[in-house]
């Protein structure tokens, strides 16, 4: 099978955008999905190949839904991550508060 015979989706931006632009000007056809409208249309911008669509890819009806607008796909990246950075802070807030209270 070529990449130009290819229906590709996406999740995420940053390495997901890199990868979206690489298969559209491969030929493929190209759906990237993330939660932010902003970077996705400037994403989807670059080429005609290319669609974007908000979706968080947390939320199961949101995505059955995006499968049935753009139906099947030959490539699938799962490229979408959580950031665990408002999680650290507060599990180190929670240990500075026992360590000044339990001394």
């Amino acid at each position: 099978m070529e990449i130009s015979d290819c229906s590709v989706l996406v999740t995420g931006g940053g390495l997901g955008a890199i990868l979206a632009r690489d298969f559209a000007a491969a030929g493929a056809r190209v759906h990237i999905c993330g939660r932010r409208e902003a970077p996705l249309a400037a994403i989807s911008a670059d080429s005609d190949r290319i669609s974007a669509h908000v979706v968080d890819a947390t939320d199961e009806a949101a995505v059955t839904a995006l499968f049935a607008a753009i139906g099947p796909q030959q490539i699938v990246i799962t490229n979408a991550g959580v950031t665990l950075g408002a999680l650290t802070k507060a599990a180190r807030a929670v240990g500075r508060t026992l360590r000044v209270e339990l001394g």
